[in-house]
């Protein structure tokens, strides 16, 4: 089977609904035709004292995923406010669980979750220090991104560039095959 999908229980917010959704139909398109890729989506569940969207493990790589329901222009910045200008309004996007910002929602949940990945044997120490997160924006998005070049862990899309950008996450070092 090219694609698993779990959700140990159902989302809240009716835009994380859709949004699993969504991305399940662009994983089933990406590796219904793939036989010799293999794709696991795990949806809302805690881990390590956080909730995370989702995580993906697929043959190259493990990412963490963040639900974000905006649009528009994007500005996303680490330790500023990220914005988002939609249809003439102007919002202040921020992490779940009262974080600042996505960036530092994602960091925080990718640190809390990597000694877990870990310690129960799911990913060795190499694979869980290559673990990647994506922001990914519920409406179409035009995304500026001035986070340091340096932070190559943490990817930004809107849905329809979902699948090109977890197709970059590759790890020499998580061979899951």
């Amino acid at each position: 089977m090219p694609l698993l999908v779990y959700r140990p229980r159902n989302y809240d917010q009716t835009h994380e609904r859709e949004q699993f959704r969504k991305l399940c139909v662009l994983l089933k398109e990406r590796y219904y035709s793939s036989p010799d890729e293999m794709c696991i989506f795990i949806g809302n569940f805690n881990i390590g004292d956080v909730e995370l969207d989702g995580i993906i493990i697929k043959n190259e790589g493990v990412a963490v995923v963040e639900f974000k329901d905006y649009g528009g222009s994007i500005i996303a910045v680490e330790n500023g406010n990220w914005i988002s200008e939609e249809g003439g309004y102007s919002s202040i996007i921020k992490g779940g669980s009262g974080r600042k910002n996505p960036y530092l929602q994602a960091k925080i949940n990718r640190n809390a979750c990597r000694p877990i990945l870990s310690e129960t044997g799911a990913l060795t120490p190499k694979q869980v220090n290559r673990l990647a997160s994506i922001v990914v924006f519920h409406r179409p998005a035009k995304i500026d991104n001035r986070i340091s070049p340096h932070v190559k862990w943490l990817r930004i899309c809107d849905e329809p560039g979902f699948i090109e950008e977890l197709d970059l996450i590759v790890s020499s070092d998580c061979d899951l095959d």
